[in-house]
């Protein structure tokens, strides 16, 4: 009787996949209904290449357990480079509380001399671990800090690719001119056409730029290899001696060569209408708090959903995010800064 009620089990599920009365669904489409069903909507992840990253690491995974909403008990994975010595055990009993998951990951020989070469790595490999694991995969730096639930993560599903333009133009591109010699190279390189190319806006000093993202929030679908493509986009351009010649002489474009790289890879994969910009308070440079725009500016950092810190590093016309009085969250962070 057991066995007979179990082959009918087997039978109702086969029936449920297989014949839906007035549906045109498809087998394989239900069975990947039924797979989407077992991910978790999504996964956060980030690199931290030293302690120091690490520790903001763990900072920015208990704010997305404190304020993350639905989102709170997400799985977080944080990479770091091969070769680094075991956190101490003030570190360990964090990483536990807050279940984060640490992983390592190799950095190509040939890639070690090269700006943000262990990000870009570690971002094809979390994106390789996320594939059927997870709906989305929310690729941070790890100075962010969460204030509330980042509702825009769960991108439409018509949306491959969630952004954030770069802070300022720097090395960007501006749209209303012809790329220069350095652009011209990227897409020829990288095969990008002309026609791939659309306007994104730099949020600090309001220009509108060639496509170019900040590499510290990318929300992606694991199964379309963004990420995954990005290492061999950036290999192909600081293994290109020219590259490495303009490089070696200009520091700005040897820091950023990374992000012209994932232009390349977002230009040469996708349709504009498979990308989104999201709002402007996500990715908030909060060190930039007193320069930027008024008319865009939030008038509390309790006001946004995320923002950068950089470690709150002085100098480098950075303000002091400490000194900001009108926010609970920075409250929040000075009880949580490091220990001098």
């Amino acid at each position: 009787m057991k066995k007979a009620t179990a082959v009918f089990s087997v039978c109702l599920v086969m029936a449920a996949l297989c014949a839906v009365p007035g549906s045109a669904q498809t087998t394989a489409d239900r069975a990947g209904e039924l797979q989407t069903m077992t991910k978790t909507p999504i996964i956060f992840a980030t690199y931290a290449s030293d302690d120091q990253a690490l520790y903001w690491a763990l900072v920015m995974a208990e704010s997305i357990r404190q304020f993350g909403g639905d989102m709170r008990n997400a799985p977080i994975w944080v990479y770091r480079p091969e070769g680094q010595p075991d956190i101490d055990s003030m570190q360990r009993k964090k990483q536990e509380t807050l279940a984060v998951i640490l992983k390592t990951i190799p950095i190509p020989e040939d890639a070690q001399g090269a700006w943000f070469a262990g990000k870009v790595n570690a971002s094809a490999a979390a994106e390789t671990d996320a594939e059927g694991k997870g709906i989305i995969l929310a690729w941070l730096d790890p100075d962010e800090i969460f204030v509330k639930e980042p509702k825009e993560f769960l991108l439409p599903d018509s949306v491959s690719f969630g952004y954030r333009p770069v802070m300022h133009k720097l090395i960007g591109s501006l749209y209303s001119e012809p790329p220069d010699e350095f652009w011209s190279r990227v897409y020829a390189r990288l095969s990008v056409p002309e026609s791939a190319v659309f306007p994104v806006v730099s949020p600090l000093d309001q220009l509108t730029l060639r496509a170019y993202f900040n590499a510290g929030i990318l929300i992606v679908r694991p199964e379309r290899g963004l990420l995954r493509r990005w290492p061999g986009c950036f290999r192909t351009l600081y293994s290109d001696s020219v590259f490495a010649e303009w490089c070696r002489t200009d520091q700005l474009r040897a820091i950023f060569l990374h992000q012209a790289a994932l232009a390349g890879d977002v230009l040469t994969l996708l349709k504009q209408s498979e990308t989104m910009d999201l709002p402007s308070t996500y990715n908030y440079p909060a060190y930039f708090h007193d320069r930027y725009p008024a008319e865009t500016k939030p008038k509390s950092l309790d006001d946004v959903v995320m923002f950068r810190h950089e470690f709150f590093a002085s100098g480098r016309g950075f303000m002091d995010i400490t000194t900001i009085t009108d926010a609970k969250i920075v409250d929040w962070v000075r009880q949580r800064l490091p220990r001098k």
